[in-house]
Order: C-alpha cells, then sequence, then structure tokens
C-alpha cells in the first residue's frame, strides 16, 4: 500500500520498484535540504545513468550520469566554447575531480589516477593540502 504521510524519514531516498518490462523510481527528500530543481536534475542523473544496457563488471562510479550538454557546462565553466583549450592544466584538472571524481585521468603502463587522486597529489605537490 502506498501513504504518502508528507514527510521524508531521510534527507533522500530513492524508492525503486521493479515492473515486468520497467523499473518506477521515485526520489523522496527533506525539502529542507534540497529544492524541487535539485530533485529534477537527479532524476534526470539516473535517467542517463540508467538508459543503456551496462556489463555487469561496470562500476556504479564509471556510469555516465551527466547529458552531454552538463558535460559541456561543467567544462566550459560558464564560458565560451573553446576557451577550454586556453585554460590552465590545473584549472581543468580541478573542475574534472569535482565532475567526474572517479573518472580515469591518467594512465601510466600498469598505474592509472582517478581525477579525484591527480588533483590531491597536485594540490600536494603545490603545497596546497
Amino acid at each position: 500500500m502506498d501513504v504518502d504521510t508528507g514527510a521524508s524519514k531521510y534527507d533522500l531516498y530513492l524508492e525503486l520498484d521493479e515492473r515486468a518490462d520497467e523499473v518506477l523510481a521515485r526520489f523522496h527528500y527533506n525539502t529542507d535540504l534540497f529544492d524541487a530543481a535539485s530533485i529534477v536534475r537527479m532524476t534526470r542523473h539516473w535517467q542517463q545513468a540508467s538508459s543503456e544496457p551496462r556489463q555487469p563488471e561496470e562500476r556504479l562510479s564509471e556510469l555516465p550520469i551527466l547529458a552531454p550538454d552538463e558535460r559541456d557546462q561543467i567544462w566550459r565553466s560558464g564560458t565560451a566554447p573553446g576557451v577550454l583549450t586556453r585554460k590552465p592544466a590545473f584549472m581543468i584538472v580541478r573542475v574534472a575531480s569535482r565532475a567526474f571524481p572517479d573518472a580515469i585521468a591518467v594512465v601510466f603502463e600498469d598505474s592509472q589516477l582517478t581525477y579525484r587522486e591527480l588533483n590531491e597529489r597536485a594540490n600536494q605537490l603545490a603545497g596546497i593540502c
């Protein structure tokens, strides 16, 4: 039985209901912490992540949740297209570490770093920690 109490038990809760040919999703959220626009954005991210067939071994952190236009907006950081190529590398890494923290940024032989790890190491090197 679906009973709406008008309040959420948790700050953010995603309810999934598997049907024969689809999965229904419903967000429950604390309106003191989240506005409707944020939930709409999360809903689009959920739809983006679940829109394509995935491999069983694929990690959740590797699922693309941002739509192409959102990715472009993050990369541009509010500037005109093409400006990204003129930004210093540390700024690109900083933006990417926030937008795609678990995505692979650097690969060398058998080693790899995510954008988060690369940003952390760059900050250590710069003495910013």
